[in-house]
């Protein structure tokens, strides 16, 4: 999560620094322009909570946990920010920007509560070096749906030899 998050935030910067550039390459006319600077600066901030709900989503996909991250995004995007959108870009006075910013703020709480679900799953579970065995054949199948579904295995799971848990 926390590489993906650096990544969006280097594209973030791009988008911000060259916004502008950018879409003088596609259009002459200055209003189309400026438009299109604007929405590119709520797209910079739009990449960073976008690659990190896109992770903790995967994440947990991971730990076979996708229920409630269902309910999440669900709330996030049809109650938040398709209503935002609606809200800001449609009656309000924001047009085009209000409903990227909208949509960027549904991500955003996506983001947050995918991230924190994950943390909670996973709070002192798997430490050290054999944290990365996690998803490993037969540990996966273990630490996850012996036990119904959202634990991954515990360090003297990951320890133990096959058949002697």
């Amino acid at each position: 999560l926390g590489l993906g998050v650096v990544i969006s935030v280097f594209f973030m910067t791009v988008y911000f620094a060259t916004g502008r550039l950018v879409a003088g390459w596609f259009v002459d006319d200055v209003a189309v322009v400026t438009l299109a600077a604007q929405l590119l600066v709520v797209a910079a901030l739009f990449q960073v909570a976008d690659g990190a709900q896109v992770i903790g989503a995967a994440l947990l996909r991971g730990l076979t946990d996708v229920k409630l991250p269902a309910v999440i995004t669900f709330i996030a995007y049809w109650l938040v920010a398709i209503p935002g959108g609606y809200v800001f870009g449609v009656r309000g006075a924001f047009g085009a920007v209000g409903i990227w910013t909208a949509l960027a703020v549904g991500l955003g709480v996506a983001a947050v509560f995918l991230a924190w679900r994950f943390a909670r799953l996973t709070r002192g579970r798997v430490q050290g070096p054999t944290a990365g065995y996690l998803v490993a054949g037969e540990l996966a199948v273990r630490g996850t749906r012996a036990r119904g579904g959202v634990t991954p295995p515990t360090t003297d799971e990951i320890a133990a030899p096959p058949g002697r848990m």
